[in-house]
């Protein structure tokens, strides 16, 4: 919270609202294998996929500045309390719909669309003990790819716009290919997460309505995270 404030007082009057702070996560060494990083902030591709910076990627010092990105990782990062009560919706901070995956980029898209600014700092170092990555996949519990597949839904039902289905339509429906695939083939128990959706379209389309209705950025401006990993700091 410190470092929030403190950030916030020293660039007061550069248009930044700091949200959410998001360090350097390393993922644990061994003698065996260099320093790999495991999450330096959360990035966004057109094809509606976020994923972590540099994430598995050998540390030689990259992602070595502070700079803005869309999304703080929920494994470690600071949230300012008044970003997070002027982003929750009827008190709640998270979707109670969300389990288990996606949760932090759903947050993060509201504290954009809410003009909140995620900040990341290499200076903040934490090790995390990554257990979900994508090449896992076929050996994790059915309900967490079962949450993992109504979530993703989720973000876009929520969030996109008419101007970002356009824009992406191309990587989107090549993924929804190969997602529907990959399901009907490989991991069918997760066909429960298009009945949920389906079950659940009322709701969906009323929190939607609302998180539409509440955001005071304009589309363009958060859209623009799909084709860029970071924004550099006002300089003064």
């Amino acid at each position: 919270t410190r470092m929030i404030a403190g950030w916030e007082r020293h660039h007061r009057g550069d248009g930044v609202r700091i949200g959410a702070v998001t360090g350097r996560l390393l993922r644990p060494q061994t003698p065996s294998e260099p320093q790999r990083l495991d999450a330096c902030g959360m990035r966004l591709v057109p094809a509606w996929r976020h994923f972590d910076r540099g994430s598995g990627e050998v540390d030689c010092g990259q992602h070595g500045e502070a700079v803005l990105v869309f999304g703080a990782t929920g494994a470690a990062s600071l949230f300012a309390r008044e970003a997070l009560f002027d982003v929750a919706i009827g008190g709640e901070v998270f979707d109670p719909a969300f389990h288990t995956f996606r949760e932090d980029a759903e947050l993060c898209f509201r504290l954009q669309e809410r003009g909140w600014s995620v900040l990341y700092e290499p200076a903040a170092r934490i090790v995390h003990r990554r257990f979900n990555l994508p090449e896992r996949r076929t050996s994790m519990p059915q309900a967490v790819n079962f949450h993992s597949l109504k979530n993703r839904y989720l973000l876009r039902l929520y969030h996109q716009t008419p101007g970002n289905l356009l824009s992406t339509l191309f990587a989107t429906t090549w993924r929804e290919l190969q997602i529907v695939a990959w399901v009907l083939f490989r991991e069918r128990a997760s066909l429960a997460a298009y009945r949920w959706l389906w079950h659940n379209r009322r709701r969906i389309a009323a929190r939607r309505r609302t998180i539409q209705h509440r955001r005071t950025v304009p589309p363009h401006e958060v859209e623009a995270w799909f084709r860029s990993d970071e924004r550099p700091l006002p300089r003064h």
